[in-house]
């Protein structure tokens, strides 16, 4: 389980010894813009929540970042490293994460730019082989996405785009999904960029809140396949493919998911997380593998309730998904 984007929260622990109680079902808006969950929740993690809602500033439009160098971040599982461009070195940007110390669970919110330098012209023409130079840098907002982990992140023309992702309580009692979508706009180094809260702003309909999707960016698309919610009485695993189409700001669902068309009849994956999704070229989606764990039992948390993996292929056609074709098994 650990290696498909789900570390064993509660494996220790009865559902007794965790103090876990049903939550109530979300009540997702339309562009899903809070984390699923409601007053049931366990009292330190809706304590943390609106604490985070009020730091993070939320209605902003733009919220400028300031930027200084730091050492690397403290060892950290279900960030995002996004390849946001090259040059002299290559750029990269981590976000968010969590970690566990041996009695809290700490998710983090923090954003790091990291920057490899290339050796310089004249050593790589002599064959010079030069260690490559790592340098960290802090990019502080006064506002921003919540902390989260195994949320999803892709680059396209110089920005950011962040959908979802999940808040684990101190305890590793409870936690919350998110379904918003956030755009961080890239700048040089030395002038940090902006962050602009996507979720008011997109039409049609974004995915449900969910954690351990996967996602890609092809022909000005991000393509959203998967993941699960776990509301305390019950884990769902989701197939349905979504897509945000970034320059017009809206979301399109072209399949999967109970209610469609595509599960009757048409080939098409099984519900899953922490599958491998990739675009081939602008048009084409392959899917592997991936991890599913469902029902009442599963969300006890306990070591017998079990989950499988799989191992099977597939190739998606963008274009006949947008005509109700389904997907082809490889």
């Amino acid at each position: 389980e650990r290696c498909f984007g789900r570390r064993p929260r509660r494996r220790t622990r009865s559902r007794a010894e965790s103090g876990r109680c049903a939550m109530p079902k979300k009540g997702k808006t339309k562009n899903g813009g809070a984390p699923a969950g409601g007053k049931k929740q366990e009292e330190d993690l809706d304590a943390i929540l609106a604490e985070l809602s009020l730091l993070d500033g939320l209605g902003k439009a733009l919220i400028p970042c300031t930027e200084e160098p730091c050492e690397r971040p403290s060892p950290r599982v279900h960030g995002t490293l996004t390849h946001v461009g090259g040059g002299d070195a290559m750029h990269f940007l981590f976000f968010g994460g969590e970690s566990y110390d041996g009695k809290k669970s700490h998710t983090y919110s923090e954003l790091y730019r990291m920057l490899i330098d290339a050796p310089k012209e004249k050593e790589a023409r002599e064959g010079v082989k030069e260690p490559h130079t790592v340098r960290w840098s802090a990019v502080r907002c006064e506002g921003g996405p919540k902390a989260r982990s195994s949320h999803v992140a892709v680059e396209h023309q110089g920005s950011v785009y962040m959908f979802g992702g999940e808040f684990t309580s101190p305890s590793l009692a409870k936690f919350s999904h998110y379904g918003d979508t956030w755009r961080f706009e890239v700048r040089g180094e030395g002038n940090a960029g902006v962050w602009e809260d996507l979720s008011p702003l997109c039409t049609g309909t974004s995915p449900s809140p969910r954690s351990g999707h996967r996602a890609t960016i092809a022909g000005g698309r991000m393509i959203i396949f998967g993941g699960f919610f776990d509301n305390g009485k019950e884990v769902r695993y989701y197939n349905d493919l979504h897509v945000l189409h970034l320059e017009e700001r809206r979301w399109e669902h072209l399949g999967g998911g109970r209610g469609t068309s595509f599960n009757s009849g048409s080939p098409w994956p099984s519900a899953r997380s922490g599958c491998g999704l990739v675009a081939q070229g602008k048009d084409t989606l392959l899917l592997l593998g991936g991890f599913t764990r469902e029902g009442a039992a599963a969300a006890s948390g306990e070591e017998e309730a079990g989950g499988s993996a799989t191992w099977d292929f597939w190739r998606c056609d963008l274009t006949r998904e947008a005509k109700g074709k389904g997907g082809t098994k490889a």
